[in-house]
Parts: structure tokens; C-alpha cells; sequence
């Protein structure tokens, strides 16, 4: 996992790791395996009428960009997906057998909100944290369904 600030603000920060920064970390490193291990989608042209220019133009657009890193991406997302899940799970809160509260990093003993502006990290929460992670599609759909639950619930906006 990724250590450290998730935003300016808590630049300091150097002992957490933020799920918004592990779910981003995540989806990047899926989003550039799949880019640069595949031919680009458009044609490259070369002006020249030579043949062999566009014969080689013609081959250079069908090559993959780097398809050595991005292979390696992929498999190294492959194992950092399952790192993720275990940390969202160990530190997730659940109540009656379903999520409840997701804290903002990954760790146990966390504190619910009560409100979604009553600290720093609840503000953010509410602002940028929890939209990121949303965006990024990577979390399970119970832990992403109790984020959009605890907002709209505790006076987020």
C-alpha cells in the first residue's frame, strides 16, 4: 500500500495510508497496464509516399506503447487488489453483519462521524475523500453504498 498525504492540507501525514490514494493507486495502475500494453486506437500517417516510411508508421500504430511495463502493472495490480480489499476489510465497521462506517485510512479502532463536519478528516470526507474512492470503482459496493448512506445522512454536501 501507499503511505502517506492524500491532500496538501495533510502534508505532514506521513504514518497513514488513505483509501482515496490506495483506490486512485489502484485504478491508475490498471487504467496505464491496459494503455500501454495495447496497440493505440488511432492510425499514425506518415506525409512521405515512400513505402517503406509508411509500412514502418504503419507497424509503429499497431505496437503496443510498452508493453513490458504495461504488463507489469497489471500483475502488480493483481496483487495489490487483494492487499486493498484485506485492509478495507480489517477496517471496515460493521454493525448487524453489514458495513456501517469506513474510515478515511486503513487501521482498526477508528471513530464513526457523528457529522460530517466536525473535524478535519470528516470534512474532507465529505468534500473529497469519499468522492474520489466513489470514483474510482475499485471498492466493494457495500463499503461505496455505506459512503453515500453516512453523507446524505450526516449532513455532508
Amino acid at each position: 500500500m501507499v503511505i502517506g498525504a492524500p491532500e496538501h492540507d495533510f502534508g505532514s501525514d506521513t504514518t497513514h495510508y488513505y483509501f482515496n490514494v490506495q483506490a486512485w493507486t489502484l485504478r491508475g495502475m490498471v487504467l496505464l497496464g491496459h494503455f500501454l500494453s495495447s496497440p493505440p486506437t488511432s492510425v499514425y500517417t506518415s506525409s512521405s509516399t515512400s513505402t517503406s516510411t509508411t509500412a514502418t508508421a504503419a507497424a509503429t500504430a499497431t505496437a503496443p506503447l510498452n508493453s513490458t511495463l504495461g504488463h507489469a502493472l497489471l500483475a502488480d495490480a493483481k496483487l495489490f487488489a487483494p492487499e486493498l480489499a484485506a485492509s478495507v476489510k480489517c477496517s471496515l465497521i460493521s454493525r448487524n453483519d453489514s458495513a456501517y462506517f469506513m474510515p478515511v485510512f486503513a487501521g482498526t479502532g477508528a471513530k464513526p462521524f457523528s457529522h460530517m463536519t466536525e473535524s478535519r478528516d470528516s470534512s474532507y470526507a465529505n468534500f473529497r475523500f469519499w468522492s474520489e474512492q466513489l470514483r474510482a470503482d475499485v471498492l466493494p459496493r457495500d463499503v461505496e453504498k455505506t459512503y453515500v448512506e453516512w453523507h446524505n445522512h450526516r449532513g455532508g454536501r
